[in-house]
């Protein structure tokens, strides 16, 4: 989905059915200062071909191990990922 896609539906949703967290411009404002930043992580991953496919186990919060596993809230979740959409 592009920046255009998303502007066409904001224009044709009612206003007010959805609410933005109080945060989002703030997020939209880190979104754009790294905008020019180099994704070294993904520049990484493709120069090593190591965007293939990948075998991965499920795990679920039934395994022992994962007792001490954080709990992430949904603000560290959108703290975490905006990184990841940038770049």
């Amino acid at each position: 989905m592009t920046v255009e896609d998303v502007a066409s539906i904001n224009r044709i949703i009612p206003e007010g059915l959805f609410e933005y967290p109080p945060e989002a411009l703030e997020y939209v404002r880190i979104a754009k200062e790294r905008l020019p930043l180099e994704n070294d992580l993904a520049t990484y991953v493709e120069q090593a071909n190591l965007n293939r496919s990948a075998n991965f186990q499920l795990i679920d919060s039934n395994n022992p191990h994962l007792d001490g596993f954080p709990q992430l809230t949904i603000f560290d979740f959108k703290q975490l990922a905006l990184p990841t959409q940038t770049g």
